[in-house]
């Protein structure tokens, strides 16, 4: 009876997957609208018993887990299945969403609801999906795009993630801003690998879990990490020999201190005055080798899209594999996040920012915001950059705060 009942599901999922298709088709530039919930991280207390069962013992060495890694197992499955049950909401399959949310249902092993998730799921996306619009959310992810304004303490502050232009419809780039701890974050997740979107979601959620619970910047840097890989291990989609991964970059602003982590090529500006007066080195190969004076800064162009370290790739040490910096504020200091979509099409031919500077420096925060995204749009549509080299197509995303005590 019970695979008579998955059957179905599967049969009236295609029928309901190619008009969902054709609709799209018929109005492709238009973002998808919908009520933009997030999907949290499941506290210990929302854990189905079934699933709690299910990783007592590592099925490979036969080794009892203990409490941390079974709740945390549990965590990464449950995370994509109440992220699965979602979308398939926002598609209009609320038969399907219904039977695998139940969990009272003992007859469907974990195992098979999952697998019947992965491929309802495949079935709906062919790669050209519309992103949802979710403007206003203090974490925006998974394919998602929008704009949110807010104070962190008493500084203003923008956030802004886009698809882009002439690129992939969907997005990989995630922001999340966490107001009364004063912390801001962005993820890129790696646009040549499978999955971005879905590792920078993971990212971003599992970071600000690890936050919540009073983790600092570097040390949810980790745990984020593991749920990227624990994700790519269990699904063979997402593994294999380019696994997803993203890049990672977060700020904590505490009175007039400022702290910076970061892994990866997403970058972090502190401007005073109108000038530069941090940032952090991208971990690219192109950027690395010309700091180190092993190559000329042409070369550097050419290798620069090429990563050092980044998130879901392996495992990490907060030590050695992300970097963190300290600052102490002034008022009228702004600091920008950014993913690359945003600086590679602003760098000059020494690496510098002077434009992006420009821009962001002037005006209130949500003009600069606006003026910002206007220009990282109008460089990818002419195709070349003042310095004459050409413009790169991507996802981007940036975050702007004014620090005012």
């Amino acid at each position: 009876m019970e695979k008579e009942i998955l059957q179905t599901v599967r049969d009236e999922t295609m029928v309901k997957t190619r008009r969902i298709k054709e609709k799209l088709k018929k109005s492709p530039s238009q973002l998808v609208s919908g009520s933009s919930c997030s999907i949290d991280v499941r506290a210990a207390s929302n854990i189905p018993a079934s699933v709690k069962h299910f990783f007592k013992r590592d099925p490979r060495g036969r080794r009892l887990y203990n409490a941390q890694e079974s709740l945390f197992l549990s965590q990464v499955v449950l995370h994509e299945i109440d992220e699965g049950i979602r979308i398939l909401k926002r598609q209009g399959l609320e038969q399907e969403a219904k039977l695998l949310s139940s969990f009272s249902n003992r007859k469907m092993h974990l195992t098979q609801r999952i697998e019947l998730l992965r491929n309802l799921l495949k079935n709906i996306y062919s790669g050209n999906e519309l992103p949802e619009n979710a403007s206003g959310n203090h974490k925006i992810r998974n394919n998602q795009v929008g704009s949110t304004t807010i104070t962190i303490q008493s500084s203003p502050a923008v956030a802004w993630t886009d698809q882009g232009v002439q690129y992939k419809n969907r997005n990989e780039d995630a922001f999340l801003m966490i107001s009364n701890q004063g912390i801001m974050a962005l993820a890129d997740g790696m646009g040549g690998h499978v999955g971005g979107e879905i590792a920078s979601c993971i990212a971003i959620d599992f970071f600000e879990q690890a936050i919540l619970q009073g983790a600092r910047l570097e040390e949810a840097f980790v745990l984020a990490n593991e749920a990227i890989l624990t994700r790519s291990l269990s699904d063979p989609q997402l593994g294999g020999m380019h696994p997803m991964g993203c890049t990672f970059v977060a700020i904590q602003v505490q009175n007039n201190q400022l702290k910076i982590a970061h892994i990866g090529d997403s970058k972090g500006i502190v401007i005073r005055d109108g000038a530069c007066f941090f940032e952090t080195q991208d971990h690219t190969q192109g950027q690395e080798l010309l700091h180190e004076g092993f190559i000329d800064v042409a070369t550097a162009f050419e290798l620069n899209h090429i990563l050092n370290r980044c998130l879901g790739i392996d495992r990490i040490q907060w030590q050695r594999d992300v970097d963190l910096a300290y600052a102490t504020l002034l008022p009228g200091d702004r600091i920008v996040l950014a993913t690359d979509g945003v600086t590679d099409n602003f760098y000059d031919n020494d690496f510098e920012l002077t434009d992006l500077l420009e821009i962001v420096s002037h005006d209130t925060i949500p003009q600069s915001a606006q003026q910002l995204a206007e220009e990282c749009k109008k460089r990818m549509q002419c195709g070349k950059l003042p310095s004459h080299r050409s413009a790169k197509p991507d996802n981007f995303s940036f975050i702007i705060l004014e620090y005012q005590p």
